[in-house]
């Protein structure tokens, strides 16, 4: 290609005619310009092939890290369910129906793990982008760095329905915390089998706030 251009370019320099030359001119311009474009394009190709292999290598690298750490929450609750002796136990996420959020603004939550005892139903996929707002109760316990506790035999409790299709009759939600101490989701214990005392509700309140903070920090990727 090269060879071909310097020879015409040789030519080019001893026409002297003059339409001759400005046919010549109009070829020469052209050549240069499909010479750059070739040029151009294939340091772009390269430019955009080193973008995307860095692009890809470093998607692969997040999606391992989530499924690593996908693996090791639900090894801690599937452990922790069984010490504490409870039906249901699970890891729900806030966000704003994309995107994880900063703990200060959130509108959705979804479970992302559970474990559950023998003969009790899994409800991961009927706990998807529920909305915090059915739960104000909830919520005004958690911005205030409190578990959520509700026995479903009090007439009271906030969206019994929600819980009552899922055979629940005590449940108690505590804060998930990262280790920016932002509030990204929450961790709960569900009965089935009968009713949460006052007594144990405490106990396992407090165990579930301790244990929060762990899966914070796996979270968090730590």
């Amino acid at each position: 290609m090269f060879k071909i251009f310097i020879e015409f370019f040789m030519s080019f320099s001893k026409d002297v005619h003059p339409a001759r030359m400005l046919i010549n001119s109009i070829v020469f311009l052209v050549m240069i310009t499909w010479l750059g474009t070739v040029l151009l394009i294939t340091l772009n190709f390269d430019t955009v092939m080193y973008l995307y292999n860095q692009y890809t290598n470093d998607k692969g690298v997040k999606m391992d890290q989530a499924l690593v750490i996908s693996n090791q929450l639900h090894n801690v609750i599937s452990e922790q369910r069984l010490a504490m002796g409870v039906d249901r136990l699970y890891i729900s996420k806030f966000h704003n129906g994309k995107v994880d959020l900063d703990g200060t603004h959130f509108i959705f939550f979804s479970r992302v793990s559970e474990s559950v005892g023998p003969g009790v139903s899994s409800e991961i996929h009927n706990t998807q982008n529920l909305p915090l707002s059915i739960f104000p109760g909830m919520v005004d316990s958690l911005l205030n760095h409190k578990c959520y506790y509700a026995n479903l035999t009090n007439s009271t409790v906030e969206n019994a329905h929600f819980f009552e299709v899922q055979g629940v009759k005590s449940t108690i939600i505590c804060p998930i915390y990262d280790t920016n101490d932002r509030l990204i989701g929450v961790i709960g214990s569900e009965s089935v089998s009968g009713i949460i005392g006052d007594k144990d509700a405490k106990n396992l309140s407090a165990s579930l706030a301790i244990l929060g903070r762990v899966v914070g920090d796996i979270m968090s990727g730590n």
